[in-house]
């Protein structure tokens, strides 16, 4: 492996304190903080749509394929099965 030149040494240099990551206190300050958090958005209308779109789709597939059991249980004590 050849050896790095001053140039490659520099920008690797550069480069490790561009991103270099240094974890930062944590400080709490009590007088910011609220118990009762403000909230100015809502959930989106579209959001909920999709949600109660995935719900029926769900239930409908689950009762065709309970429904399905249910058949072919009854018809296979009737058949001797």
């Amino acid at each position: 492996m050849p050896k790095k030149t001053r140039q490659q040494k520099q920008l690797t240099d550069l480069r490790r304190d561009k991103f270099s990551i240094t974890p930062q206190p944590f400080i709490f300050n009590a007088a910011k903080t609220s118990i009762h958090p403000q909230t100015t958005t809502s959930p989106q209308p579209a959001q909920d749509y999709i949600v109660k779109k995935d719900l029926i789709k769900t239930i409908l597939i689950s009762t065709f394929f309970i429904t399905g059991e249910i058949i072919l249980a009854v018809f296979s004590n009737r058949l001797g099965w």
